[in-house]
C-alpha cells in the first residue's frame, strides 16, 4: 500500500546559501536542513554539521514494526554505500525488520526550513480495512553526533574499541542514539507490562522484547523503545 503524507522541515542558518523559496523566515535569512540518520543522506566523517533539523523524521518509518519501506524522504534500511543490491549489515544502526534489498545509499539531500516535504512509504502488510487497525507514527531526533559513518560495521559497545575510547565521537561508525543511552537500556529492568505473547525472553532488561527475545544489538537502539 503506497501512502503519502507531509513533513515540515526545520533547520538553521547557513551562510552563503540561497534563501528559501517558502514564506516564513525574513528575507535573506537562509536556513537549511541536513537529513541524516535513517535517511539516505550526506556523509562527512570530519566537520559534522550541527543538526538542528528534523533529522530522522523518517527513521521510525524506516524501522517500524509493520515492515515499512520509505521512499520519500529516502529511507536507508541500514544501507550505507554498498555496491551490491543487498545491504551488508542489517544491524548497523537500527532494526528495520525489512528485507535486505530495500533502502537507498547515502547521498546529498537538503531542505529549507518551512518547506513542505511529501512523504511516501509502502506498508508491507494490509492497512486501512475492517481487519486491520493501522497507526503510522513519524518521529525525529536531533543531535550533533548523528551521522552515517564510513563503514558498514556496527558501532562497538566497548569504548576501548573506539578512537580515543569514545564511541560517541568515533565518526567511522554510523550512530543514532548515544552510547550512554544504550547502556541505560542494557542494564535497566524491562517494562513487564509490554506484551510478550508466548516468547521466552532470554533476559530481564530493556534489550529483551517479544520481537527481540535474544537481546540482539542494532547500533545503540533500545529494543524496548523502538
Amino acid at each position: 500500500f503506497l501512502t503519502s503524507g507531509i513533513a515540515v522541515c526545520a533547520g538553521r542558518r547557513r551562510p552563503n546559501y540561497p534563501p528559501p523559496l517558502s514564506p516564513g523566515p525574513p528575507p535573506n535569512t537562509p536556513l537549511w536542513c541536513d537529513c541524516r540518520a535513517g535517511l539516505a543522506s550526506p556523509t562527512s566523517p570530519i566537520n559534522m554539521p550541527r543538526l538542528f533539523a528534523a533529522v530522522a523524521a523518517a527513521a521510525v518509518l524506516a524501522c517500524a514494526q509493520a515492515d515499512v519501506y520509505l521512499h520519500t524522504i529516502r529511507g536507508s534500511n541500514n544501507r550505507l554505500d554498498e555496491a551490491n543490491r543487498d545491504r551488508n549489515n542489517a544491524n548497523r544502526v537500527f532494526d528495520s525488520q525489512n528485507n535486505n534489498r530495500g533502502g537507498v545509499n547515502v547521498g546529498q539531500l537538503y531542505f529549507f526550513e518551512g518547506e513542505e516535504i511529501a512523504m511516501q512509504w509502502t506498508n508491507q502488510h494490509g492497512c486501512g480495512n475492517s481487519m486491520n487497525d493501522c497507526q503510522m507514527v513519524v518521529q525525529y531526533m536531533c543531535s550533533d553526533n548523528l551521522r552515517d559513518g564510513v563503514t558498514t560495521r556496527t558501532i562497538p559497545d566497548q569504548p576501548s574499541n573506539c578512537l580515543n575510547n569514545d564511541c560517541n565521537t568515533d565518526v567511522r561508525y554510523g550512530m543514532h542514539e548515544t552510547y550512554d543511552y544504550y547502556m541505560n537500556c542494557k542494564y535497566r529492568h524491562r517494562n513487564r507490562g509490554l506484551f510478550t505473547a508466548d516468547r521466552n525472553l532470554n533476559g530481564n532488561t530493556a534489550r529483551f522484547t517479544r520481537q527481540n527475545n535474544n537481546g540482539q544489538r542494532r547500533g545503540y537502539e533500545c529494543p524496548e523503545e523502538r
